[in-house]
């Protein structure tokens, strides 16, 4: 071959190479929204061990919400391989004891929010934080009113992760005095 051909074969690979990774980027930019499926389970107590593993074990964006009775013992551990996971307890979990370790950055804030009306007082808390690392998080709360109670997961990466969260253990101890008779209803024993 001679030397006007070989630059000429060389320009075109480098355009050729040029265009997929233009098209490979384009790709994965438009795919971007396509990638976070919103994933939400409202159970109770008896299935919350089996809820929140099928749920969160999807790695999608995820909320979990549950009705609790006093004296329900709840405990969920999750492990995180990755950056820019978002969590948020709500409601009866917010009060939950909240540790998170391993190795990367985590930030874990609490606020509460009283609004009073004439009729009603009412306080709502909410317990977020961040992770990004390799990292466990686990909570562990006994419920002292009855309500409802979620928990949310949310990698707010733009790549997809390398890694998704899994649960590493799930529980929902039911208070002694209480039976389940569905997600909302529970009679006391007698």
């Amino acid at each position: 071959m001679s030397a006007i051909k070989r630059r000429d074969w060389a320009a075109r690979t480098i355009a050729l190479l040029a265009v997929v990774v233009v098209v490979a980027g384009g790709l994965l930019l438009s795919n971007a929204p396509n990638r976070e499926r919103r994933s939400m389970i409202t159970t109770g107590c008896s299935e919350f061990a089996d809820d929140a593993h099928r749920l969160f074990d999807k790695g999608d964006t995820a909320v979990l919400i549950a009705s609790f009775a006093p004296g329900d013992h709840v405990h969920l551990v999750i492990d995180f391989k990755g950056i820019g996971y978002v969590w948020e307890l709500t409601g009866v979990l917010a009060a939950a004891k909240k540790e998170v370790t391993g190795s990367g950055s985590f930030t874990t804030v609490t606020k509460s929010k009283s609004t009073t009306t004439a009729a009603t007082s009412n306080t709502s808390t909410t317990s977020h934080g961040e992770i990004s690392g390799f990292a466990t998080f686990d909570m562990e709360v006994d419920i002292a009113a009855a309500g409802e109670g979620g928990i949310a997961i949310t990698n707010t990466n733009s790549l997809p992760p390398f890694a998704l969260p899994r649960v590493a253990s799930a529980s929902c101890e039911a208070s002694k005095g209480q039976v389940q008779l569905s997600d909302r209803a529970t009679t006391r024993q007698k």
